[in-house]
């Protein structure tokens, strides 16, 4: 992890084909296990109520009027048939847990308007790939877990989780399981920099950007804007960046007929990271 993460969002934007900024190796040794501990858990579910079930139906044929009428009774009876539901809610969270890791993220440069994001996962029971492409603005940082940590050979190494999670805010997906997806740590970032995800997809925790680091700081000069995390000579410098390598229109510089501020036009071009 090298280099002013400005300039490397730049060479990003600059780019007029679809570059992978993310890849992730799904081994078939953890399809295989996650599919075996689901079936197991699966058949331990099923055998557990059918076994449960007799044995209520046994103490309830052997039990007087009296004892089939009284609520507790059936509840002791019967009750045990629920405890089934655990196996096999760890079941299919298995299987949720396979089919919602992302093995592949494309950024997807666009003539007009903002980049598109492209999120390619398997099934869980095929292994086949389903990608889905949503405006990058639709695609962030789920709020409890941070993308960028400063550790590791490529920023993301944390010792509290083994991966991050991104959210897909677009109207048409309406469930939370549908929103969430899975991306493991161990994954290979484009250009080996966690920063460009975390700009590309939102800051830390905290709401702190994660733009600014103590990397960028040696290289800038000036005083540092608390708003944005950018101090000036960075602001200048990645805009003349952007204006010379994009020509044409795919980063906005006007609004309306009305010049941008300079703090906007970065904004735009860092993908609205505050949001």
């Amino acid at each position: 992890m090298a280099g002013n993460v400005f300039k490397l969002l730049s060479d990003l934007a600059a780019k007029e084909a679809p570059q992978v900024i993310y890849k992730y190796k799904l081994k078939p040794l953890y399809r295989a296990g996650a599919l075996s501990l689901s079936a197991v858990l699966l058949a331990y579910s099923l055998t557990f109520a059918d076994v449960s079930k007799l044995s209520a139906s046994i103490q309830y044929k052997g039990a007087d009027e009296e004892e089939q009428k009284d609520a507790l009774f059936l509840i002791k009876a019967y009750g045990p048939i629920a405890m089934a539901v655990l196996p096999l809610g760890i079941s299919f969270g298995s299987l949720y847990v396979l089919s919602r890791t992302v093995t592949k993220v494309r950024y997807i440069p666009q003539v007009n308007g903002l980049p598109k994001c492209e999120l390619t996962r398997t099934s869980a029971i095929l292994g086949r790939d389903i990608t889905i492409s949503k405006p990058i603005s639709q695609i962030t940082r789920s709020t409890n877990v941070r993308i960028y940590t400063g550790k590791g050979p490529q920023g993301l190494d944390d010792k509290a989780s083994f991966s991050f999670y991104l959210k897909d805010r677009s109207p048409e997906v309406r469930t939370p399981l549908g929103r969430l997806y899975i991306l493991p740590r161990s994954g290979d970032v484009w250009q080996s920099d966690g920063r460009v995800l975390s700009a590309l997809f939102g800051g830390d925790k905290q709401g702190k950007n994660a733009l600014f680091s103590e990397g960028d700081a040696a290289q800038g000069s000036g005083a540092v804007d608390p708003a944005a995390g950018i101090n000036p000579a960075q602001k200048s410098a990645i805009l003349q960046e952007m204006r010379k390598l994009n020509d044409s229109s795919r980063v906005k510089f006007h609004r309306k007929g009305q010049a941008m501020s300079q703090s906007d036009i970065v904004k735009n071009i860092v993908n609205n990271t505050k949001k």
